[in-house]
């Protein structure tokens, strides 16, 4: 009995139905497996991705030289999954933030509140709150103060496109580039 879990279901029977040196159809397959065109679809896809058969032309399919080896051994390497591509980041004033942010070297939260243009009662308070948990994550550097004495930022941890997002619960920062939760230390 061959190794299989989920994603190898049905490999058997196409096992079963190659030998090898021949190419089958469709058809043919469909015949020998048992399997439904769907099915059939699904699981041949799957066996080319895993390189455990290969298209010699159209709907004609041929064992390779790994699917012997796994047929006769039973061991099926799993199929490689496909990647799904990153969600764009959302518009948010948050992440409008981040993306001056990362576009700025040196930077105040008064700049950053008039780049990002978000309509709040409040921008720069939101702001506030939101570079304080990013500084207390490690994400910002505080450098010293401007010319009317606003705290001025540089970034030092560019983890990617999307926005870090601050946990209303206890504090912590949730880095979706990294999928890490960095954990706040909480600063005087």
């Amino acid at each position: 009995m061959m190794q299989r879990d989920s994603s190898t279901l049905h490999f058997d029977r196409i096992f079963e139905a190659l030998d090898g040196t021949v190419c089958l159809t469709l058809d043919a397959l469909e015949e020998k497996s048992g399997l439904t065109r769907t099915q059939l679809a699904r699981v041949t896809a799957k066996m080319v991705t895993a390189a455990l058969i290969e298209r010699r032309k159209m709907g004609c399919y041929q064992l390779t030289a790994v699917g012997q080896k796994a047929k006769r051994t039973g061991n099926i390497p799993t199929p490689v999954q496909p990647i799904r591509p990153a969600a764009p980041p959302s518009d948010s004033f948050r992440q409008r933030l981040w993306s001056v942010m990362r576009m700025s070297g040196t930077f105040m939260a008064a700049e950053l509140v008039m780049a990002a243009n978000w309509p709040l009662k409040q921008p720069e308070v939101e702001a506030g709150k939101y570079l304080l948990a990013l500084k207390r994550a490690g994400y910002l550097i505080e450098l010293p103060r401007g010319p009317r004495g606003q705290m001025r930022y540089r970034l030092s941890r560019n983890s990617g496109l999307l926005a870090p997002v601050v946990s209303s619960v206890d504090g912590s920062v949730y880095d979706p580039n990294t999928r890490e939760a960095v954990p706040c230390a909480k600063q005087a």
